[in-house]
């Protein structure tokens, strides 16, 4: 006595449930013919095909570039935040490596507006964090104790906070303070500190973007970007990357 595959039977209850008896007769029919045909040819039923999409780097950069040149339609539907996909592309690559900084507003604990300018001679390295982020909190012990190794006047270390209330920061920063220089940007999608949290990847073959934190920043003392993805604190090869480039000032 021959068996049959258990998708047969499932194919047979989708049937009875869904159809009128003449239809499920006629199913039944061509499902057990279907069955009879894969077992002389010593196959089995065939599946829906599950095809496993690959997040490649060069499959990202081509997506990056079809979205900024050609402005498909389809991908702009794609939206996180207030903005489009195609809008936090191009804001991601005006902060890339090499590109000078785009001005900036922040915030110090007192309310008072701090900007690039107030930085500029000097190469500074920006610790992007905030009060909800986990390793953002691990990693602050580390960073600040390197700001207090290395600071000078040729460097500076800020770290900045990306959460979304002013009001919440400060507080938080009353409650569990923080050595160093604290200053608070917002989850602002305007401000381009927290473009550099951006990071792209592939999901449906559509590019997507997600903010990365912790992330760490070095600017040059003329305002270009020397690293948008430095190597964390805790690892030790940040100080060794602000050593290089101390080096070459």
């Amino acid at each position: 006595m021959k068996t049959y595959p258990l998708l047969i039977i499932l194919l047979l209850l989708a049937a009875c449930a869904s159809d009128s008896q003449k239809q499920t007769e006629t199913k039944v029919e061509q499902a057990v013919q279907a069955a009879k045909e894969a077992a002389t040819n010593g196959k089995t039923v065939p599946k829906k095909e599950n095809v496993a999409k690959k997040n490649t780097q060069n499959t990202a950069q081509k997506n990056t570039q079809k979205v900024l040149k050609e402005g498909d339609p389809q991908l702009r539907r794609k939206n996180i935040g207030r903005k489009s996909i195609e809008d936090k592309f191009r804001d991601m690559n005006a902060v890339e490596v090499g590109e000078q900084m785009p001005k900036w507003q922040l915030k110090d604990i007192n309310g008072s507006e701090v900007n690039l300018a107030q930085y500029k001679g000097k190469l500074l390295v920006i610790d992007m964090w905030a009060t909800w982020c986990g390793p953002c909190l691990k990693q602050a012990p580390h960073f600040a104790k390197l700001a207090q190794e290395m600071e000078s006047d040729k460097v500076a270390f800020i770290s900045v906070s990306l959460d979304g209330d002013f009001a919440f920061w400060k507080k938080y920063l009353k409650n569990n303070p923080k050595e160093g220089t604290q200053l608070w940007a917002g989850e602002s999608e305007a401000n381009p500190l927290y473009w550099l949290t951006y990071m792209d990847f592939t999901r449906d073959n559509e590019p997507n973007i997600i903010s990365r934190l912790p992330t760490f920043v070095i600017i040059s003392p003329e305002g270009e970007i020397l690293a948008n993805n430095a190597p964390s604190p805790s690892s030790g090869k940040l100080k060794e990357r602000v050593e290089k480039y101390l080096g070459e000032i």
